[in-house]
């Protein structure tokens, strides 16, 4: 059995917590936010009239409008984007996040309203506009967490486990099957796994096994966040973050995006339960090993280009984020193995203008409340990532060019949800699955995400919902980005066109071979 060694206290640096605001709020973050009007001269006095008089009519004109001043949502914010867009010949009064302001200011004392009703909506307007800026400050301030240095593991104040490690021969949950919780599970997903292997002749069917708890060494509870480590050698081989972010308003904003990210982009592994696309920068494929970033959009249509760029740009911002979370919050042995691998061969950060510019840091845009936030200063994250949704995977094991992979499950939602936990067969080890869960493993060690009851037949339900973010990195990344970069004789137009047009087919294809998850 496992021995464990635990102290009181926090894993790492918790999250800010929240202050008390005179107004309950519902605060929106979104990492794709609008863009801001491009203006470059002030708007006239005679404008600032108009606008004021056209604001005043249309709230007359429309008693919804009127009760969106009391609304704690961003009614009055989408409301008054429209209002401002509407009229070509006339500059915006103000930058978007005034427009509240400069509404509020043109009802005041507007008679025509009747002063009871105006009076209270614009007091509950104030009220509600006091305390998104309190939320907001919060999460600006959360934000500002994330610039302090992950901490050496001796400095981490948790649970600290160990684990003895199996012979081969006895590795737990055994190498090439699923893992089921029960055996109405294993029968539910018997003929969709079956089918789905056999759209793929190049692998064999993978049975699947009905968990036997009893051959299980250590069980990680949803509530525990700890270390794990062979008990013979003192090596770390799993560390778990519960709580990894801590902030509502944050992981529905992530949600979104991974949410869009996924909808939009093709699955590479359809003969696995789930889905999984990729983000950032790929190797290709083995038969064609190309450079570049994953040309993975499921639609090639007119304006498909400009609406994968938007798809890229929402991503970049939200990974950076996760990177940003987790250095703050892994131990840095881990941090500094990602880092390295990409300092060492000056593999680009994931920069969604690449490859005309390479940056490793710039500032965050996103929008909190209605409002366009800008966090200054922002660590691009590593270059290659996937988003999976209920993704579920026989126990493998694959090369990466680095030790540590991490994974974040920002979502995990549904009261009768059972099984998606992650199993570590060389320590007989489960890691349960839980909301807002990050964790790092070795993916040279047998391992897997199991499955779930989020059957196909329920997959699409909103009773269910499995998703989550990964750092991995492709063995054949720092070649294929060595071969780009010597080449000095093509135009670099002309080597991303060559990518584009071979990444483009090697994504419409099923699989990779060169990625890996769960």
């Amino acid at each position: 059995m496992p021995r464990a060694v635990a102290t009181s206290g926090s894993f790492g640096y918790s999250a800010v917590s929240r202050r008390s605001t005179p107004a309950r709020v519902h605060v929106h973050v979104d990492f794709a936010p609008r863009p801001s009007p491009n203006q470059t001269k002030p708007c006239s006095s005679r404008d600032v009239r108009t606008w004021k008089e056209i604001i005043t009519l249309e709230f007359l004109k429309r008693p919804s409008f009127l009760r969106a001043l009391s609304s704690p949502t961003s009614e009055l914010h989408d409301i008054l984007r429209d209002i401002f867009a509407s009229r070509d010949d006339l500059r915006a009064p103000c930058s978007p996040d005034r427009y509240v302001n400069f509404a509020v200011d043109a009802l005041h004392g507007v008679k025509e309203f009747g002063g009871t009703s105006l009076s209270k909506a614009l007091a509950a307007r104030l009220s509600i506009e006091r305390a998104i800026r309190l939320e907001a400050r919060a999460i600006r301030e959360h934000f500002d967490i994330l610039k302090q240095p992950a901490e050496k593991l001796c400095s981490f104040v948790c649970f600290h486990l160990y684990v003895k490690a199996l012979p081969d021969a006895e590795l737990y949950p055994p190498p090439g099957v699923f893992v089921a919780m029960t055996r109405r599970m294993a029968r539910t997903w018997e003929p969709d796994l079956k089918a789905a292997r056999a759209s793929d002749t190049r692998k064999s069917p993978a049975d699947t096994e009905v968990l036997d708890r009893s051959r299980i060494q250590l069980t990680i509870p949803e509530e525990v966040s700890c270390v794990v480590h062979d008990a013979d050698t003192n090596e770390v081989v799993l560390v778990v973050v519960r709580n990894f972010c801590a902030n509502g308003a944050i992981l529905a904003g992530i949600a979104l995006a991974g949410s869009r990210a996924l909808s939009c982009r093709n699955n590479v592994r359809s003969e696995d339960p789930g889905s999984i696309v990729q983000a950032g920068f790929t190797a290709g494929s083995l038969s064609a090993p190309t450079f570049g970033l994953a040309r993975n959009f499921a639609s090639r249509a007119k304006g498909a280009a400009k609406a994968e760029r938007a798809s890229n740009d929402e991503l970049a911002a939200a990974l950076a984020y996760f990177w940003a979370r987790a250095k703050s919050r892994f131990p840095s042995e881990v941090i500094e193995d990602v880092e390295g691998f990409y300092d060492a061969h000056s593999i680009p950060r994931f920069d969604p203008n690449w490859p005309f510019s390479a940056t490793t840091t710039a500032s965050l845009f996103l929008t909190i409340a209605g409002y366009p936030v800008s966090i200054p200063s922002a660590e691009r994250a590593p270059g290659c990532a996937v988003i999976a949704e209920g993704y579920a995977r026989p126990v493998h094991r694959e090369g990466q060019p680095h030790r540590w992979a991490i994974g974040w499950n920002y979502r995990r939602e549904g009261a009768t949800l059972i099984g998606g936990h992650f199993y570590c067969s060389k320590y007989a080890t489960e890691m349960r699955a839980a909301h807002d869960t990050a964790w790092s493993w070795s993916p040279l060690i047998f391992h897997t995400t199991g499955l779930s009851n989020a059957h196909p037949s329920t997959f699409n339900s909103e009773g269910f919902k499995l998703e989550g973010f990964a750092f991995v990195t492709p063995i054949r990344l720092a070649s294929a980005y060595a071969a780009w970069a010597r080449d000095t004789t093509t135009p670099r137009e002309e080597l991303v066109a060559r990518a584009h047009a071979a990444l483009g087919a090697h994504f419409g294809s099923s699989g990779d071979g060169d990625i890996s998850y769960s």
